[in-house]
């Protein structure tokens, strides 16, 4: 799937820095949020 500049982010599952489950949905209702991807070498 392809997302132009300024689109909204799909609901997707991710995995938090304590191993927990979570809905973006859910953090976004708190606070606007920042994304960062990284790749991983290694």
């Amino acid at each position: 799937m392809k997302l132009s500049v300024g689109a909204t982010a799909p609901d997707l599952s991710i995995t938090t820095i304590t191993h927990q489950g979570m809905a973006l949905s859910q953090l976004w209702q708190a606070q606007p949020i920042v994304l960062a991807f990284l790749r991983h070498f290694g």
